[in-house]
C-alpha cells in the first residue's frame, strides 16, 4: 500500500515538474523568437511627373523585427487606397507583393514603399476622401517546428499637412479631417510640399498569427507565390 501511495505522489510530483519545465520552455521561446511587425509609416520622396509637375508622394512602410533571433523566408504584401468613406466591414484588403527576402535580422528594420497620387492626397487634405494603408508579412522563426508566423496591419492617414511656401518651410497649413459635405469651397495650399501627417489604426486587419481570421489564406498565398 505504501509503495502505491509513494508511486502516486511521485507521479504527481513528476507531472508538476514537467508542467513547470514546459511553461519555462514556452516562455523562453516566446522571448527569443522573431517578431516581425509593422512599426511606422514614414514620409518618402515627392514624385515629379514627365511634365515636371507634382505627381504624388512615396511613403515608407517600415517593418521591425523586435525579437532576439532572425526572421527568415519573409514575404511582405502591402496595399494603399483612397476611399470616400470608411472601409466597409469585412473588407478583404487586397494586397500587392511588396517584397520577398531571405531574412530580417534580430532588432532589424526593413522598409517597403507605397505610392499615393497627388489627387488622392489633395482630396484627403480637403476632406473629400480618406487614405488607407494595409499589409501583411509571413515569416518563419528559428524554431523550425513552429508554424508560419503572420502579422497584419491597417492604418488610416489623417491630418495631411503641406508647406505654405518656401521660404520659410516652417510655415504649414493643415486641415482636420472633415466629411465631404463640409469640404466645399476649401482653398488648396499654395505649396505641393507635404510636410507631415498622422495615422490611426483601422477597425480590422490588425492582428498576429492564428489570431488573424484569414491566417490560413494569407499563409497559403504567400507560400504559393515563392
Amino acid at each position: 500500500m505504501w509503495t502505491a501511495i509513494f508511486t502516486g505522489v511521485l507521479s504527481v510530483f513528476t507531472y508538476f515538474l514537467w508542467t513547470v519545465a514546459k511553461s519555462t520552455d514556452e516562455t523562453s521561446r516566446a522571448s527569443e523568437r522573431a517578431f516581425l511587425n509593422f512599426s511606422q509609416l514614414g514620409l518618402g520622396v515627392k514624385l515629379i511627373g514627365a511634365d515636371a509637375r507634382w505627381a504624388g508622394q512615396e511613403f515608407s512602410l517600415n517593418w521591425t523585427n523586435s525579437g532576439n533571433t532572425p526572421a527568415s523566408d519573409v514575404v511582405i504584401d502591402a496595399g494603399a487606397q483612397a476611399w470616400r468613406t470608411d472601409l466597409p466591414p469585412g473588407y478583404n484588403f487586397p494586397e500587392n507583393r511588396a517584397n520577398t527576402l531571405s531574412v530580417v535580422g534580430p532588432k532589424g528594420v526593413y522598409g517597403t514603399i507605397a505610392t499615393v497620387s497627388n489627387v488622392d492626397l489633395m482630396d484627403s487634405w480637403s476632406g473629400r476622401s480618406r487614405i488607407f494603408f494595409w499589409g501583411s508579412v509571413v515569416y518563419k522563426d528559428i524554431f523550425r517546428e513552429d508554424p508560419d508566423r503572420l502579422s497584419e496591419f491597417c492604418i488610416e492617414m489623417t491630418h495631411v499637412t503641406f508647406a505654405t511656401g518656401a521660404p520659410p518651410q516652417s510655415q504649414t497649413v493643415q486641415r482636420v479631417p472633415t466629411t465631404p459635405s463640409t469640404a466645399a469651397g476649401i482653398v488648396a495650399p499654395t505649396s505641393d510640399t507635404m510636410t507631415a501627417f498622422q495615422w490611426q489604426a483601422c477597425r480590422e486587419h490588425n492582428c498576429y498569427d492564428q489570431g488573424c481570421a484569414d491566417y490560413t489564406q494569407r499563409v497559403k498565398d504567400a507560400r504559393g507565390a515563392k
